[in-house]
């Protein structure tokens, strides 16, 4: 057993989410397994429960920290010589490494996931409990927000590099991750803020389009109490609805949670989906080149054109 294998188990927990009760599936395998330890509510915060429930599921017990607070998987690898700091030499983070951050730089860790992917100083990262879901980040390995990383003995024989990062044309290059991945993203956002019953499969197909009205229409009635029946057909009802709404940083709607998965099912990261969203400057820069690489107006303000290039 190695990382082949603990990476399958963390691919088929993407996109569980605590909308959907699935956090619980993890926290009570994680529980399964601690039998003489603190067992975890269902509403503790579960990052470090993922990486160690994975460890367990995958058969790796004893290749990763069986805790779940991460200040104690950090004690566990510096105990066994596993761990780098982000400052230590010229380190370079590898696929397979346990990378820890410190939000708030008190030197205390506050959340974990595993690299899967590496692009040159871009990480992707898998990580349970981001933004109440198993999803992925993607970072600069110059962070400061970067602990450091444990590094497992996963073994040579199941570790598989990553192939290169295939980018569409656009900017969104910078991003170092697949579109495929964002639009899976995408797609279970869409379930979890509609309920719509669409494949997460990365293919921005034409179900994955009418799901993408979907949450303008469920926005819309959130929002405005529009009553716009959600079909996923923009018709002449959810048109006269929209009108020139738009939004733009700052703002804090669910009409801004509509506009991030839309940036996801078209392959940009707005670094987080929220509910109601929070028009930050990930989304900001993310609408920036969206609206660059379809030769709109790079004014970061998410308006009519952007919403309907975005459908289509």
């Amino acid at each position: 057993m190695g990382w082949t294998e603990y990476r399958d188990v963390l691919d088929s927990w993407f996109g569980y989410s605590e909308a959907r009760g699935q956090d619980d599936i993890i926290i009570d395998i994680y529980n399964s397994q601690r039998v003489e330890s603190y067992k975890m509510s269902h509403q503790d915060p579960w990052c470090h429960a993922t990486i160690s429930a994975a460890g367990y599921q995958s058969g790796n017990q004893g290749k990763v920290p069986n805790t779940a607070y991460c200040p104690y998987g950090i004690n566990w690898f510096k105990a066994r010589g596993l761990w780098t700091g982000r400052y230590a030499g010229n380190y370079a983070p590898a696929v397979g490494d346990i990378i820890y951050y410190d939000w708030g730089g008190d030197g205390v860790s506050d959340h974990v996931g595993a690299i899967i992917k590496v692009s040159g100083n871009t990480l992707t990262v898998r990580e349970g409990n981001r933004n109440d879901m198993v999803c992925d980040r993607v970072i600069s390995k110059w962070s400061n927000l970067i602990m450091g990383y444990g590094r497992p003995n996963w073994g040579s024989a199941t570790i598989i590099m990553p192939s290169p990062v295939v980018v569409e044309s656009g900017s969104n290059g910078a991003y170092g991750i697949h579109r495929k991945d964002l639009i899976r993203q995408g797609q279970q956002h869409a379930i979890n803020f509609t309920g719509v019953k669409i494949g997460v499969d990365g293919i921005r197909g034409p179900e994955t389009k009418k799901a993408a009205i979907r949450c303008v229409q469920h926005a819309m009635n959130m929002d405005y109490n529009a009553g716009l029946k959600e079909d996923g057909i923009w018709g002449k009802k959810t048109d006269a609805a929209f009108a020139q709404h738009y939004v733009c940083e700052g703002e804090t709607q669910y009409m801004v949670t509509a506009w991030e998965i839309l940036l996801l099912l078209n392959g940009y990261d707005p670094n987080g989906v929220e509910h109601p969203g929070e028009f930050g400057s990930g989304c900001a820069a993310a609408t920036r080149m969206f609206q660059g690489d379809k030769s709109l107006v790079q004014d970061e303000v998410a308006g009519r054109k952007s919403f309907l290039t975005a459908i289509n």
